[in-house]
Order: C-alpha cells, then sequence, then structure tokens
C-alpha cells in the first residue's frame, strides 16, 4: 500500500513534524534518505523507519555513505504513511515488541 507517490524525495509531514524537524536539526532530504535505507519496525501502532549500524555498512557496500543518519528514527502513521515526528537515538533497544509480561495471578487457597 503505497499512500504517497513519490514518498523518499517529498514525505508528507504533519504540522508536529514540520516544527520540530528543524528544532532538531533534521532536514527533509534526511528524512527522505530514511524512509529509503532504513529499516521498518511497527511499534505501538506506528511504522518506525530507523538507520542503525547494519543500514550503514549494508548500504556502504553498495557505495553511498548514510553514516550521518546514524539513530535517526522517523516515525509514520501505519495507515497514512504520513510522518508524524523524527528524532535521533542511536540506542535501538526501545523498538523491540515489548510482551505483556508476567500477569498478576491471585493466589488460589
Amino acid at each position: 500500500m503505497e499512500i504517497c507517490n513519490d514518498r523518499w524525495t517529498s514525505p508528507r509531514l504533519t504540522k508536529h513534524a514540520r516544527e520540530r524537524l528543524p528544532t532538531r536539526g533534521i532536514r527533509g532530504a534526511d528524512v527522505a534518505r530514511t524512509l529509503e535505507h532504513g529499516r521498518t519496525v511497527h511499534v505501538r501502532g506506528a511504522d518506525v523507519y530507523v538507520v542503525g549500524r547494519r543500514e550503514i555498512k549494508s548500504v556502504a557496500e553498495r557505495g553511498l555513505d548514510i553514516s550521518d543518519l546514524h539513530g535517526l528514527h522517523v516515525v509514520c502513521a501505519s495507515d497514512t504513511g504520513v510522518v508524524i515526528t523524527a528524532y535521533r537515538n542511536r540506542n535501538l533497544r526501545g523498538l523491540r515488541p515489548r510482551g505483556r509480561g508476567r500477569q498478576w495471578k491471585p493466589l488460589s487457597n
């Protein structure tokens, strides 16, 4: 399902993303390159595109340098593909799917 025909060259942004990206030093070109080369993780109802070490290494084998994108997360609405926000965080552990964990059960007598 491709919502925006030219998603990687001119991704659609929410008002929040348009306001926050410049304050975080993230350019529109960085967002587009992350959408093109980053891995996709479905987290809490959104698609998150992330550039980590693996993506940098994989793309470098093809002769491209995306090391400046290391740690960039682009959060998109999974239904429309619109960019909600973007931020930098090199720790990718927060993207792991969270299980329900241990649930409390009352003691039976």
